[in-house]
């Protein structure tokens, strides 16, 4: 499964498990339909940066939405207190005059980027069963910081399968979607759009360079919701789209190796 981002996925760009539908020419004409068994494509993937797929879903992502700002295609909006379980997390340093504490993995600010998670260092801290069972992250939670640079408050992405007993830190919001209404792969997208992050800026409090939203603004957020079919359609082309960068970055590390082989 490949998507040719060669002019960079400005257009539609969608895939499937072996039909590739290819944007050659900016959106002039119908895309191209290629069999990724006959056509021998691979080689492009080396040059094709994580950022590439993203601008893929994107594109996709409003070309099925419409104008999220302008709400073009009148979906229904809620507050999204009415869409989700909503929590914020341990405090690092409190006090506890309860024994046998246990040692569990918890995330930190630092490990919640803008749509991902951020895997590189992760840290430990001391906990109570209560507080483990109390703040237990599950697999498809949304974890939303409360604060930082201006143009990055409310960033937020799925943490898909996290680590055995993992908790958070009381500066991220935990956000668990009903989802009979929400998919996390839309509220994921949702979240990057400037309807979002406007109404973030506009409520955040702002000192010195850095802003920050409290539970009560998050709980506010305006949320569309387009109809439940449209967003597993979007999350199954998010899925397949993981998939390929997944692939990109193995054959860009395979290349690297064998480039250095042959240099040697």
């Amino acid at each position: 499964m490949i998507v040719d981002l060669s002019h960079r996925a400005h257009g539609r760009a969608r895939v499937s498990d072996r039909i590739g539908l290819v944007n050659r020419d900016s959106g002039r004409h119908a895309l191209d339909f290629v069999d990724l068994r006959a056509v021998h494509t691979v080689h492009e993937l080396a040059n094709v940066g994580a950022e590439g797929f993203d601008i893929a879903a994107l594109a996709f992502g409003i070309e099925m939405f419409g104008d999220m700002l302008l709400n073009s295609l009148e979906w229904p909006e809620k507050p999204l207190e009415g869409l989700a379980d909503i929590v914020s997390g341990i405090t690092k340093g409190r006090k506890t005059t309860e024994t046998g504490l246990i040692e569990v993995p918890y995330m930190a600010v630092s490990n919640v980027k803008s749509g991902y998670i951020d895997w590189t260092t992760i840290k430990t801290i001391l906990a109570t069963k209560q507080e483990i069972e109390q703040y237990r992250l599950m697999p498809d939670d949304i974890l939303m910081t409360e604060g930082g640079d201006p143009d990055k408050v409310g960033r937020g992405a799925i943490i898909k399968n996290p680590l055995k007993d993992s908790i958070h830190q009381n500066h991220i919001f935990r956000v668990r979607l009903d989802k009979s209404e929400l998919l996390p792969a839309y509220f994921a997208e949702y979240l990057q759009h400037q309807k979002a992050k406007r109404y973030f800026l506009g409520c955040a409090k702002q000192t010195t360079g850095i802003a920050s939203i409290n539970m009560r603004q998050l709980r506010a957020l305006p949320v569309l919701i387009p109809p439940l079919p449209l967003q597993n359609q979007f999350a199954a082309f998010v899925a397949e789209v993981d998939k390929s960068k997944l692939f990109a970055e193995l054959f860009a590390q395979s290349t690297c190796i064998l480039a250095e082989n042959r240099s040697k």
